[in-house]
């Protein structure tokens, strides 16, 4: 069923993601594609994007692309929780999502999201 409010475009990039409404010029978020999680058990946060910033030594950072493949699609969905609830802070009844591949790719793994 197609979404009465806004259509939001996701494009989910090895190194990047970029988020926003697809009515607008440019995206509204850029962040880092990737989520990193404590190595110790003092901090048990899972880190977003660029949220991870200036923590480099004590995480574990996950890539969600390698070599134009999603690597898991349940990092895939936390990013897109953290882009849409955190980014864009949008209630998501009624939009549409939209995202962008590599063109002829039927294998980057979103068919199944």
């Amino acid at each position: 069923m197609e979404g009465s409010g806004p259509t939001v475009v996701f494009d989910i990039g090895e190194h990047t993601t970029k988020v926003g409404y697809a009515a607008e010029e440019g995206p509204r978020a850029v962040f880092r594609s990737v989520i990193g999680n404590s190595k110790g058990n003092f901090d048990n946060r899972t880190y977003y994007g660029d949220d991870y910033k200036g923590r480099n030594d004590d995480l574990i950072l996950k890539n969600i692309i390698e070599k134009g493949d999603v690597k898991c699609l349940g990092l895939v969905s936390d990013l897109l929780n953290y882009a849409i609830y955190t980014n864009l802070s949008i209630d998501t009844e009624g939009t549409s999502i939209l995202f962008t591949g590599r063109p002829f790719d039927d294998t980057n793994g979103l068919e199944d999201f």
